[in-house]
């Protein structure tokens, strides 16, 4: 990550910030490109892990065709679990009857403590799901393949272990390219990593479509100043 590119982006145009700075309560006026290491935003109060999943739940509801439901026998993966929190409560509100969730080992340097009993670590380097072709009814993938070394290369293995019939749910940024210094700034504010090791491989929401390959079932509008949206497809 390029802290001068960004302050640079941001000095030229301060007007592209205001609505992400305003609804973190940030003062506008970022002096040096080393402040930006300092921005953080206060901890929110509250269960934030159920209302994120609700939010999640529906987009998820938006994605599918009306009347379309997924099974509750279903065999669920979330590529990118973290703590697995997230991810158990969206199992729950889908009725999913087996949940797996999988991260990378090397991504923010220290380890991952997940409740999942289902949860393995992948390499970035050699990425590789340990399923067999086919095993999952649902894969979920939020927020996550702009952080891939190879964002190609950890679509191809999500779809080998879809199931046929099997659905893909991709939470992204639309990284058209005069958002990708904000969408750099948002993840200052919001993540902790070594910004040495950060990769931040940002496409257009065509070029995902391009290189997932699956028949699309619907998706979410793009919403606020990074362009992020929900889309499901079909295998």
């Amino acid at each position: 990550m390029n802290l001068e590119a960004i302050h640079a982006d941001y000095s030229a145009n301060k007007e592209k910030y205001t609505d992400l700075l305003k609804k973190n309560n940030i003062p506008n006026d970022i002096t040096t490109p080393k402040s930006l290491t300092e921005l953080k935003v206060p901890k929110e109060e509250g269960n934030v892990t159920v209302y994120r999943a609700k939010a999640r739940l529906r987009e998820i509801g938006m994605c599918l065709p009306p009347g379309y439901r997924i099974h509750n026998n279903s065999v669920y993966l979330d590529i990118g679990c973290g703590d697995g929190l997230l991810t158990k409560e969206i199992a729950y509100g889908l009725r999913c009857y087996e949940t797996h969730g999988v991260d990378l080992d090397n991504f923010s340097g220290a380890p991952i403590k997940c409740v999942l009993k289902n949860f393995k670590l992948v390499s970035q380097e050699a990425f590789q799901l340990p399923y067999k072709d086919g095993t999952f009814d649902l894969i979920t993938v939020f927020q996550v393949l702009h952080h891939a070394k190879s964002p190609a290369t950890v679509i191809r293995e999500a779809v080998r272990v879809l199931k046929k019939g099997g659905i893909l749910i991709l939470r992204e940024h639309d990284g058209i390219k005069e958002v990708h210094r904000l969408i750099d700034f948002e993840h200052l504010l919001y993540e902790k990593f070594d910004l040495n090791k950060y990769i931040g491989n940002y496409l257009p929401a065509k070029e995902w479509d391009q290189l997932i390959g699956l028949k699309p079932l619907g998706g979410t509008p793009v919403k606020g100043p990074t362009r992020y949206y929900t889309k499901a497809y079909i295998k």
